[in-house]
């Protein structure tokens, strides 16, 4: 495993499992680390946050930044969804981003 895929993991555990709560940062080193250049990174980058956001267990303010930054991924995935198959999968991400986000919602009230 290269330093670069090592360091990836590290930031991936720590976004995971907010081991780092106070330090927002931490999610947009993260998506600088692994580009943006294929659909399979940005889509593990969009669950990856997305599960991370509505795991209740975690600190509200970390699931926020997760589901503030979840947008860069998403934005990605739009823009390189070229086939069918792509397509659908992003509406079905976005789907499951829509839904989520409203019983995210209601937790907060």
């Amino acid at each position: 495993m290269s330093p670069r895929e090592q360091q990836r993991r590290v930031f991936e555990r720590k976004i995971r499992w907010a081991e780092a709560p106070d330090t927002p940062q931490l999610i947009h080193d993260w998506l600088l680390l692994c580009g943006q250049d294929s659909w399979q990174s940005n889509e593990d980058q969009f669950c990856l946050l997305m599960e991370t956001a509505f795991d209740e267990l975690l600190p509200r303010q970390w699931r926020i930044a997760c589901l503030d930054n979840i947008c860069w991924p998403l934005r990605e995935l739009s823009r390189l969804a070229r086939t069918e198959p792509q397509k659908r999968r992003l509406r079905a991400l976005t789907y499951e981003l829509s839904v989520g986000g409203q019983y995210f919602t209601a937790g907060l009230r």
